[in-house]
Parts: C-alpha cells; structure tokens; sequence
C-alpha cells in the first residue's frame, strides 16, 4: 500500500437498522442510520486506506444489527479494547474517524498518546441541536485542533451555520479566534446501482398500484414537524393532483408518531379519495420498488436538521425529477429547471430573538420551523407543469440520474475522503510527536471516594462453602463486558491454588491462561463480578495496605 495511506480508527458501531426494518416493527429509523451503514459498507469496500480499527465493545454491542455484508470485509478489520489507548501505539500512520461531530475524545486520546500527527476526521450529518457545536467551540481542547483535522460538513448550507454558529460565540468564550481545522464539504453517498432494478411498471404491480396515471411520492420520517408540516402541501396539492388524475404517496419511518392513520383521514377529507396511499415503516426493498414507481419526488423538509437530504438523492439516482423546497443544501443537489425544480422558501428574521436562552430545555430550531414558509402558489404551478408533461418529467429525471452517480455515487464519495485523508497526513507529517502524557489513572481512582476501600493487589480471595455451581455463569456473561471463559478460567485458578489465593496471584493465573488477550484490570472487573453474587468471597486481608495499582500492564 503507498505511504500516502493510513490505518483508521472508527469509533463508531456497525449497523443496519433499514435491513431490520418491517411494517409493524417499532424500531426507528433515521437519515443518519441509512448514511452510516452506507458509509461504512463505502469505507470498507472501497477505500484505499486501511485496515480499520475497531473498539471490541463496539463490534460487540453491534451484534443483532451487524450489516450482512460484514463477514466479507473482516480481513480489513482489526480489534482493539477500548479502554487500551496504548494499542494504538502498534500503528505509524493512524487517522482517527468519528461519525459524527465529535472531536474533542480524540484530541484527548492523541495528546495522551504523544502523537499530534495522527489526524482527525469528523463527520458531520447534521449542524443541530445547536448548543451541542457551541460547546465544541468553548472547549479548550479545541485548540489542540489544527488544519490537519477536518470536520466534513454534507453541504456548503451546512458549513456556513458551523462558521456563523462559531461567530455566534463570545470572543471571551471560544478557545480559539478562528476555527483551527479544516471544513470540507462532501456530500452523502448512495449505492447508485440500488435504484435502478425494477421497472415502473413491475414495480406498481408489486406495490399493488394503478398501472397507469402519475404517481408523486413523498418519503421520509411521518413527523408533525420534523420533516416539514403535511397539512399545507397535503391542502395545496389536492386539486392539482386531481385534476391529472394523479395519485400521492408518502411513506417512510412511522414508529414515533404513528400517523398513518391519520393522514388517510385527512386526505380522505380533503377529497384525495382513492389518489392517495401512505405506506409505513417500509423495508429498504420496499423503498427503492416505491422510487421505481414513482413520476416525480417531492422533497419539501424545511427543518434545521436538513444538513443533506438522503431522500433527495436517492430519489435522483433513481432517475425521478425534484420538487424541493430551496432550503439548505437542496439547492446545491437540485438545479432548477434542469433535474427539477425549487420552490421558494421563507424564515422569520427573528430580529431581537437571543440564541442565548434563559432555558436550557428550550430547542428554538423546533418552533421556528413551524414558521417557515414554502411558497405553496409556486409549488402548485410547479407540480401542475410536470404533471402536464411527461417528455420534461423524463428529461428532468435522466439529468438527475446522471447528477447523482457522478456526484452521490459511493465511489466518487469514497475517492473524495481518501484524498482528503491522504492530504492531513501530509499536512500533519511535520508535527512533531512527544512523550507521552499518560497519568496513571483509571475510572475506578476517580470514584476512590465512594466505596469503603479498593480492592488491594495483597487481598486473598476464596471459594465460599455452598457457592452456586458453573452453572449459575451464564446469568452473569454480558455479551459486552463479560466472558464466560474468563469467569471458568477465574474459578479454575482458585481451584488449583486449594480453594483461594491473592488477586495478584490469581490475576496472574488467568493473564497466563490468555497470553496477550486480557488485561489485568479485564479480569479483576470478572473477580469483582463473581465476587458481587456470592461465587467468591473476600477470605482475609493481609497485612500489607499498598492499594492495588491503578494500572497494571498484562504484557
């Protein structure tokens, strides 16, 4: 592999919440679940660099949603503790990725580590709620940030609020005057090829809609106000949908509000009639045959969250034209008048209205979305001139399939983080590394103040009289913290030492029976669980009052 490329540590879980998605199933789904199974499927599959490092805990917490895919990408993928910074000491060129905003537990591990050129990338999906940014802005350890970081910003839209949200910030506050690392703009991908199975036709039939008469679908979370109001376009668009015999259909994630119901009365009150479906918590199967059998997508989100529209894209790489709400970064995706159409949009001022609120549990992006305005004449016209013509529906969706795989495409997405990725190491290949910081101190020091007192290396533990068997471990196994092996293998050394001995001793034993896969501290935390349900117990204690060591290498 060229020296350009680097090892990346991912600290988030692996998961696939749409391939467990099912009408009737409450499990909720979000724009940023299908982007982060799209991303990590893209970044295993066809980045150059790697291999991929990730936390056991997390593998292991993602067990029942792991993606389908993953067995075949596992020879990329390398798994560290979580709680062992010192393993990433094993690897030159590391890039430390978040998916998501966070980079201030990094800036903290790297510091630790005494390796300022380990770059970091975050991934950001959306720019809100706001007060969380801030905070980022008036930590300190901002300023251990520079240009050889980057928090990707889905849109150009999305990018500004980072910088007047910055601005925003008291002079006397922020850590820094000017935001130290880069914010590159790169949008969300899609598989393009996922959209483009089925034709209309098979598609209808498999959804059981009319073969004929247009079809304008709408997708996303069914939400009063997360996604815009309904109400208004479910109002306006009435009569222009029945004047072209055409059929509305929304669909997407109903398992928080479930409004399906609801929105067939209201539809049935507005005279839709049979022109109008809605179909909840659909599969991704089900999706894309929805977007095959579609005429026209309307995304008209107006909410403060729409960093990218995931729905937008995918609806263009399925080749249908857009009628979008000019609103964040839609119209970076969406070029009016060629793969569709924007409809104007408004927001109150909101002159004299502080960002700063007297409570913290206000969240204003929620009631000043409900005053935005889409202009609702310009979407009936609009919506009334591509019903009238299907040639301009046609040529409207092939620029918009043609946009979205040269733009959306997870291999152009993909070659886009690999050269950003190879120029922060560029960028950080003259910091200079340190010794690293280190203080020995775990979780349970900070807590020494709660319980009577540690537990002591010189401590002699034993097997009490009338102890519950083997069998009673499995009730004490956790698929993420605790091992079955371990607690056997814990109980064997006590066994072999007649019935007790020192935790020193008996920590030792069970290193040896693991040689490099355990940590002292992984099997004190199993001594300390089968000591909490009565499998052992503390027989005496010795003399010597040295407390156990914060920290103790098993290597």
């Amino acid at each position: 592999m060229s020296s350009d490329f680097g090892a990346i540590l991912l600290d988030g879980e692996l998961r696939d919440r749409e391939a467990s998605k099912a009408p009737g199933r409450p499990e909720r789904l979000q724009g940023f679940d299908v982007f982060l199974e799209g991303f990590s499927r893209a970044l295993f599959t066809r980045s150059q660099h790697g291999p991929v490092l990730l936390p056991r805990e997390a593998l292991l917490a993602s067990r029942g949603t792991m993606p389908r895919w993953f067995p075949d990408v596992q020879a990329k993928v390398r798994s560290v503790a979580a709680g062992d910074p010192r393993a990433l000491d094993a690897w030159e060129r590391l890039l430390l990725l978040s998916i998501g905003p966070e980079m201030l537990q990094y800036a903290w591990m790297r510091e630790d580590a005494g390796r300022p050129d380990w770059p970091i990338t975050a991934i950001l999906h959306s720019p809100q709620p706001i007060p969380r940014i801030r905070y980022l802005f008036t930590n300190h350890l901002l300023g251990t940030l520079g240009r050889h970081d980057a928090l990707v910003c889905p849109s150009h839209a999305a990018r500004k609020v980072i910088e007047a949200s910055f601005r925003a910030v008291p002079r006397a506050l922020r850590s820094t005057d000017d935001l130290p690392m880069e914010l590159p703009v790169i949008p969300m991908g899609v598989d393009s090829a996922d959209w483009q199975a089925t034709s209309r036709e098979e598609a209808r039939r498999a959804l059981a809609l009319p073969a004929t008469g247009p079809i304008v679908l709408w997708f996303g979370r069914l939400s009063p106000s997360d996604k815009g109001e309904m109400l208004p376009f479910l109002r306006a668009l009435a009569p222009t949908l029945e004047q072209h015999n055409a059929r509305l259909v929304m669909a997407g994630d109903d398992s928080s509000h479930h409004l399906a119901g609801t929105l067939r009365e209201l539809a049935e009150e507005l005279g839709y009639g049979e022109r109008f479906a809605v179909f909840p918590d659909v599969t991704r199967a089900m999706k894309q045959t929805l977007f095959q059998a579609a005429d026209i997508f309307l995304g008209l989100a107006c909410t403060m969250h729409e960093g990218f529209s995931l729905t937008i894209a995918e609806a263009m790489a399925s080749g249908l034209p857009i009628i979008a709400s000019d609103w964040a970064g839609h119209r970076e995706w969406v070029e009016d008048g060629v793969s569709g159409y924007l409809i104007p949009t408004y927001l109150p001022s909101g002159s004299g209205h502080s960002v700063i609120t007297l409570y913290a549990g206000a969240a204003q992006e929620n009631y000043w979305e409900l005053s935005t305005v889409t202009d609702l004449a310009v979407l009936q016209q609009t919506v009334d001139a591509l019903l009238g013509d299907s040639q301009m529906r046609a040529r409207m969706g092939e620029a918009a399939q043609r946009f979205a795989r040269e733009t959306f495409d997870w291999d152009v997405v993909m070659r886009s983080y690999d050269t950003l990725w190879q120029e922060q190491f560029a960028r950080a290949a003259h910091l200079r590394r340190h010794s690293p910081v280190r203080p020995q101190v775990s979780l349970p020091a900070i807590f020494t103040s709660y319980p009577t007192r540690s537990m002591r290396a010189t401590d002699v533990l034993g097997i009490p009289q009338g102890a519950p068997g083997d069998d009673f471990l499995p009730a004490l196994a956790d698929a993420r913290y605790f091992r079955q092996d371990v607690f056997r293998q814990i109980l064997r050394a006590f066994h072999d030492r007649a019935g007790s001995g020192s935790l020193t001793d008996i920590t030792s034993d069970v290193l040896d029976a693991f040689p490099g896969a355990l940590h002292s501290s992984d099997v004190e935390r199993h001594i300390g669980r089968l000591l909490k349900h009565g499998l052992l117990e503390m027989a005496r204690e010795a003399s010597s009052t040295s407390p156990l060591p914060l920290t103790v290498n098993a290597n």
